[in-house]
């Protein structure tokens, strides 16, 4: 199972990705993805931002947990957000979730893959190695 781990309200987005030890942060609130897609968008060396929106009751969004824990160990660099749609309802409006698990690829902050389901892991893979800087191939 993935990491959870949300802000301390004493501590910045800033703050929490430069000192946070959990290797999958999970969003629990509209404000959290928002601060966290803020500050990773702008954080250097984390050009690639894999947004996996999911709900606690989907079989396929908890299949998909060991291969997010065990591709963030292996793959440097790259953020890892779990963005519950339960919780987060305006992102997942804004962002057009209507299934899950649905995973966003994101590029410099720019959208540049949408996959549905756990059957795209070995897709959704290959896209996030694809769009890593080549230092962290």
């Amino acid at each position: 199972m993935a990491s959870k781990c949300a802000v301390p309200s004493s501590m910045g987005y800033d703050e929490f990705l430069s000192r946070a030890s959990c290797e999958v942060i999970v969003c629990h609130s509209d404000r959290d993805f928002d601060g966290f897609m803020s500050m990773a968008s702008g954080k250097p060396g984390s050009d690639v931002v894999v947004v996996d929106f999911y709900a606690e009751w989907c079989g396929d969004c908890r299949q998909m947990d060991p291969f997010l824990q065990d591709w963030v160990k292996k793959l440097p660099g790259v953020i890892f957000l779990k963005v519950n749609i339960e919780k987060a309802k305006e992102a997942t409006t804004r962002w057009r979730v209507e299934s899950t698990p649905t995973f966003v690829l994101l590029k410099q902050g720019n959208p540049v893959a949408t996959l549905l389901g756990a059957n795209k892991k070995e897709e959704l893979l290959s896209k996030i190695v694809e769009h890593m800087p080549p230092k962290g191939r």
